[in-house]
């Protein structure tokens, strides 16, 4: 018996210590109620928002419309300023799956931002009114991966485009939860710096500018973020890109007769100074011709490829595809610079090609076109290295083209 009322005493403390740490939205149901957060962090989870307040902001618009709810059921306002420049970006996650949230945010410089909002006269900068998504959590936000500044309801992007702003930047957000018997939310907020790209892109023999196609990815998800076309004329591209410090990224190049070539991108390196000048050269396809396979990665010394190395492999398997004649000589390499005699060398760096060799022939390359050798430390590109940077250029993967 005492077991039991001590266990039963736990519960309803653990069970008021939750109630305790869901933040209070009571009363913020209207515009001129709106609750000041901070947008920086997580914020929530919160109570559960709760009918439409004193005040009536939505009423009587289309149904489809890009910028309003067509009317109020569960509203919750909140006013923020921009803690830090760059790309704000935020996710807002229901705390029951089935809720449908939407938002809408506006930008304000008056004093009384509210009676602006009802006329309408301040328009809002995003919105997303698309249904819910269970298969994702039914979040919505502002995501660097969407090209939307607004999403009218029915099937569509449940997220919509990252806002550049300035550190001090002032804002309105109204979330409006579809569901009458839903939960509450969180608020997840986050800031992207913007990097801009530049660069030429050159044959890597002649250095004559070459027309290529630029396009940034997610290092992890491979997700496309963005595609540019160089200048015809000198072969100059720029790109600016939000960048998540939580994410790495890759710049890759492309043109038709040359084999392509992947730059990685660490978030956390970037810095709002950071701009930085990429040349990129092109290898040319063609009989003996030797090109560096970049941003192939793999298990400190083994042969298993890490999950960052396939955008580049996925790249190498479409040039073959895409030139039936082409056939090609894998070739592994280490780095050995003071253990040059150690004989593990020779192993690892074969096994190393021979995984690049397994994932081809995986993704439908005839084997016919292949081989794989490994030339262990052999062929040190900086064999007196003394610094990680060349250390790292050392251990590589190379492909020469042995027929075309």
């Amino acid at each position: 018996m005492k077991t039991n009322l001590i266990a039963t005493f736990l519960m309803l403390v653990a069970a008021t210590a939750f109630a305790q740490v869901l933040k209070p939205i009571g009363g913020t149901s209207d515009c001129e109620t709106a609750m000041k957060i901070e947008a920086k962090g997580i914020w929530g989870p919160t109570q559960t928002p709760h009918g439409t307040g004193q005040q009536i902001e939505y009423k009587g618009n289309p149904v489809k419309s890009l910028y309003y709810f067509d009317e109020e059921h569960n509203t919750t306002w909140y006013y923020f300023k921009a803690e830090q420049s760059g790309y704000l970006i935020f996710d807002i996650k229901p705390e029951q799956v089935d809720d449908d949230y939407d938002f809408i945010l506006y930008k304000y410089t008056s004093k009384e931002p509210c009676p602006e909002i009802i006329a309408k006269t301040n328009k809002p900068i995003r919105s997303n009114i698309a249904r819910n998504d269970t298969s994702k959590g039914s979040m919505t936000g502002l995501s660097p991966y969407s090209n939307s500044n607004f999403v009218h309801s029915g099937p569509g992007d449940n997220y919509s485009k990252a806002l550049q702003v300035i550190a001090g930047d002032k804002f309105i957000l109204v979330l409006d939860n579809y569901k009458d018997r839903g939960k509450g939310h969180s608020i997840i907020f986050n800031y992207m710096q913007v990097l801009e790209l530049s660069g030429i892109v050159r044959d890597d023999a002649t250095l004559e500018t070459i027309s290529a196609r630029i396009e940034v990815t997610d290092a992890a998800t491979n997700e496309k973020i963005t595609e540019v076309t160089t200048n015809s004329i000198n072969g100059k591209y720029a790109i600016s890109l939000p960048i998540d410090p939580a994410k790495n990224y890759i710049i890759s190049a492309t043109a038709k007769g040359y084999l392509f070539n992947d730059t990685l991108i660490v978030g956390k390196s970037v810095t709002s100074e950071t701009n930085p000048l990429i040349n990129i050269n092109l290898s040319k396809l063609e009989k003996d011709k030797l090109a560096v396979i970049s941003n192939l990665h793999f298990v400190g010394n083994e042969a298993t490829l890490l999950s960052n190395s396939f955008s580049s492999l996925q790249k190498l398997a479409t040039v073959l595809k895409q030139n039936p004649t082409l056939k090609i000589s894998i070739e592994g390499h280490t780095n050995g610079v003071g253990e040059e005699t150690n004989e593990t060398h020779q192993p690892l760096s074969e096994a190393r090609a021979k995984a690049v060799y397994s994932y081809l022939v995986q993704n439908g390359i005839d084997p016919e076109r292949l081989s794989a050798t490994g030339f262990g430390c052999s062929r040190m590109l900086y064999p007196a290295s003394k610094d990680e940077k060349t250390l790292q250029l050392n251990r590589r993967v190379e492909v020469r083209m042995v027929e075309f």
